[in-house]
């Protein structure tokens, strides 16, 4: 297998750190070598200019060396000088004490050299110079002794060795890459050390995310440090492996319940079947009973997959098609279809007038239709006649949102079935016979209700009626 070492998180944190280290060493190594060589030119065009201003005061014109009179110049103080007639003939040349081997180059005259100090490269065994060139003004002009005759010196070259300092150059760059490799190579295992126990958390992370892939749901992971990052993302998962853990838990309940509701009419039908066809049935009526049960069954089963599949498209969808909705028409209309269907309890509508005058709102009719008849049918089944059912639209001044409820005054809930009131496949009361329902409608109303970004709360003192209040937005008007 190659070695990819961006393939790793590890392999690209170390390259980074070793590439960021890498342009810091050599920044900070070539800046040294520029502000180093920039106070050299300045410390020897210092001195060139201090040798130029004593030969035009009068010192060493007859030979010896010039000192130079600033005590922290580190630029050599044995000069070349070379002293030209008005006319540009070499009247006198003074060259450097150079280490043993090196002769200084050729230095051109002043009419061939330009303005400013520059350096004059030796070749083969000779040493480098920086020289600069002068040209004298008439007041500046002197005049010298050279073997008995007398010269008026027009222009003049000085000079300053630079073999020392280039070897000084070289040994500050030598030492410059020494020092960097140095810093790299421990920068390297140090780093390689560091992510090594720095990255270990997330090692943690994948085998345990690993194994709850196989089946253990029960890992987790141990989180250290809470408040480092690594931390966060390892309490951040182990929330989301509690979740996974819990859908896992309902998941089964529910197959579960939905097992258990449906073996019953099931084992109904197949029992009144095979009653028939082990001629268990002999007279008509006794038939016409067997497919009555069998259609009452059916129904049932119909009605409970019908209420699974709704579950199941609420939870599925993630985005609804909003469309404009009249809220008071849909609620009256409802109310006055399932009046119907009441036994015998008082079903009205009360709808307020900011409602009345909010006109078609963004939302989903079906979904509200569903919510209503759910929470009416649920009323009908467990308050006794003549309990007064109440259901009320009014509008939120603040926030513009409708508060839709459904009341009633029957019976109500205790504190423990308040708590399990939105679990699937629960019901109120011990028995699950048909009249009891699939458990699923109230389970059903939430989902809608959340469906259309609202909240539901269910409101009740045992013995004083159940009131369900739903909070749904209006969206925007169309």
């Amino acid at each position: 297998m190659r070695f990819r070492p961006l393939a790793s998180l590890r392999g690209r944190l170390g390259i980074g750190v070793i590439a960021i280290l890498l342009f810091g060493v050599l920044t900070a190594d070539l800046a040294t070598y520029v502000i180093a060589r920039q106070i050299y030119d300045v410390r020897i065009s210092e001195s060139l200019e201090v040798i130029t201003n004593r030969l035009l005061a009068g010192e060493g014109r007859s030979g010896g060396p010039v000192y130079t009179s600033d005590p922290q110049s580190v630029v050599l103080t044995d000069p070349y000088i070379a002293l030209y007639s008005i006319t540009g003939q070499l009247i006198s040349e003074r060259l450097p004490v150079l280490p043993d081997g090196l002769t200084p180059p050729d230095i051109p005259g002043p009419d061939v050299l330009e303005a400013g100090p520059q350096e004059i490269e030796g070749t083969g065994e000779s040493d480098g110079l920086v020289v600069q060139a002068r040209q004298l003004t008439e007041a500046e002009q002197f005049e010298v002794v050279i073997d008995g005759q007398v010269e008026t010196v027009g222009s003049l070259v000085v000079g300053l060795t630079s073999a020392r300092v280039q070897e000084t150059f070289r040994t500050l760059v030598g030492a410059q890459v020494t020092v960097g490799v140095v810093i790299l190579l421990v920068a390297i295992g140090g780093a390689f050390v560091l992510l090594r126990i720095g990255l270990r958390p997330l090692v943690r992370v994948a085998r345990t995310a690993e194994e709850i892939s196989q089946g253990n749901l029960t890992q987790r992971i141990p989180v250290d440090e809470p408040g480092s990052e690594i931390g966060a993302v390892s309490v951040a998962l182990n929330d989301a492996f509690d979740k996974v853990e819990q859908s896992e838990v309902r998941m089964r309940g529910f197959v579960a319940d939905a097992s258990h509701e449906l073996r019953t009419p099931l084992a109904t039908i197949r029992g009144w079947a095979d009653l028939y066809l082990s001629n268990g049935i002999r007279e008509w009526s006794d038939v016409d009973l067997a497919m009555n049960r069998i259609r009452t069954e059916s129904d049932r089963m119909t009605d409970l997959v019908e209420q699974l599949l709704a579950l199941a498209r609420i939870d599925a969808e993630t985005s609804r098609d909003l469309q404009p909705v009249d809220l008071v028409e849909v609620v009256q209309d409802v109310v006055g279809a399932m009046t119907a269907q009441s036994n015998d309890q008082l079903l009205t509508c009360s709808i307020s007038r900011q409602v009345h005058r909010l006109g078609n709102v963004m939302s989903d009719e079906m979904l509200i239709r569903q919510i209503l008849m759910n929470l009416i049918s649920n009323s009908f089944r467990h308050t006794p006649p003549g309990t007064a059912v109440v259901v009320s639209l009014e509008l939120e001044p603040d926030s513009g949102h409708v508060l839709m409820r459904v009341a009633d005054n029957g019976p109500g809930m205790d504190a423990e079935q308040l708590v399990r009131a939105y679990d699937r496949f629960w019901r109120a009361e011990p028995g699950r016979g048909p009249s009891g329902g699939t458990g699923l409608g109230l389970s059903i109303v939430r989902s809608s209700v959340h469906a259309l970004g609202g909240t539901i709360v269910l409101e009740c003192e045992e013995g004083s009626g159940l009131t369900i209040s739903m909070r749904l937005p209006t969206a925007q008007r169309p």
